[in-house]
């Protein structure tokens, strides 16, 4: 074979060095295309704040105490009553009635009743006043097809009728006629009459009822109080009050009126009922309602948590734990807190701040205190008397 020219060589050779530097720049594209990237996704890890397992109740005392709490019936005005509302069906002033051959005049009234308003109808009265008539016939009056009323009515003359509620129904037709003269064919029977009015009395219960629960650390219950705060009373009826159907008051209230719970076990655990009625002819208008529940609180010298901590939320500390004092009872002097960690290393926590109700409290956390895994924290107190705290979480 013959010798192979130079400038073979010299395009063998760079097409190595292209075909070279392409593998090095594996990234780009021929033909001048624009460049492609390669994104990474990212392994940050969203880490979230621990949790705090706290028992319930979250009271520390050196002492049974007496805990209590406000639970709002109602803020705003309500009433309570049992009155007699009166209505009349009925009610025309001088009307003419006639019934002869050659002419009849009758009077006819439709009037509607709801099924709320028959079932409260108490009692229903006829009442008419008779100002002229030739009594040539009786005057007839009927309430949906059934004669209730028919007489000989005299000049002056009044008549009352009263009438069985069982007469009425959801649409009701009332009528006022005469008889006819019959053989006076020179004039028909004529009733001037000067008032009718067919009326009635309603009997119409108002009454209230709240709803309020109880929870399981808050019973037994040893004491429940109702507040009733009156802006006006009507009437010299009694007010009923009863929770969970039994009567805990029965009588004519003051003002402001406390009744409390003799019986302890009427409260339970869960839903519970207050229910307010009232006497008849008594009308109560009641500013506000509360009740405050009471129970007993066991002496619990330590209360334990648990924080359980990832590696992730561990690499982030230090951190600070914060919790509410919600109640203080008795002359607690302070209150101490330490932290275990997974190994059983126990260690002093500093509780930062004056110590009073409804303030939220701060602890320092640092890392070297606790470990991956699950860390106990324990509050116990010193005096006498105690606190409950609350709404505890560990920020990061």
């Amino acid at each position: 074979m013959g010798e192979v020219p130079s400038f073979t060589k010299v395009f063998i050779v760079g097409l190595l060095l292209f075909f070279g530097f392409y593998m090095l720049l594996g990234d780009t594209e021929f033909f001048g295309t624009e460049p492609s990237y390669r994104f990474v996704p990212s392994t940050r890890e969203n880490i979230t704040e621990p949790t705090i397992t706290a028992p319930k109740g979250n009271f520390v005392g050196t002492k049974e105490v007496e805990d209590f709490r406000h639970i709002s019936l109602r803020t705003k005005p309500f009433k309570v009553s049992y009155i007699t509302e009166k209505k009349s069906f009925v009610e025309t002033e001088n009307l003419m009635i006639e019934n002869g051959i050659f002419k009849t005049i009758d009077y006819k009234r439709i009037f509607s009743l709801t099924e709320d308003e028959l079932s409260k109808l108490s009692s229903v009265i006829l009442i008419g006043e008779i100002d002229d008539t030739n009594l040539y016939g009786n005057l007839v009056i009927g309430l949906n097809g059934e004669e209730i009323y028919s007489e000989a009515v005299k000049s002056g003359e009044t008549f009352e009728v009263p009438l069985n509620r069982s007469l009425f129904q959801p649409r009701n037709s009332f009528l006022v006629t005469a008889e006819s003269s019959g053989w006076r064919i020179w004039a028909p029977t004529v009733y001037v009459i000067k008032k009718l009015e067919l009326k009635s009395d309603f009997m119409g219960e108002v009454s209230q009822s709240f709803d309020f629960h109880v929870s399981e650390d808050e019973v037994p219950v040893t004491l429940g109080r109702i507040i009733l705060n009156f802006d006006e009373i009507k009437g010299d009826g009694n007010l009923i009050v009863r929770v969970n159907g039994e009567t805990i008051f029965n009588d004519t209230p003051k003002i402001i009126q406390w009744i409390e719970t003799e019986n302890v076990s009427v409260i339970t655990e869960g839903k519970n009922t207050v229910e307010m009625v009232s006497d008849k002819d008594t009308e109560f208008t009641i500013r506000d309602a509360e009740i405050i529940i009471f129970w007993e609180r066991e002496a619990s010298e330590e209360l334990e948590m648990t924080l359980e901590l990832t590696s992730s939320q561990h690499s982030k500390l230090p951190g600070e734990i914060r919790f509410k004092v919600e109640k203080i009872f008795g002359t607690p002097t302070s209150l101490v807190a330490t932290v275990e960690d997974p190994d059983g290393h126990k260690h002093s926590l500093v509780v930062q701040g004056i110590l009073e109700e409804d303030k939220t409290i701060k602890i320092n956390l640092p890392k070297d205190y606790t470990g991956v895994g699950r860390n106990r924290i324990v509050f116990s107190v010193t005096g006498s008397g105690g606190y409950t705290i609350t709404d505890f979480h560990v920020s990061l």
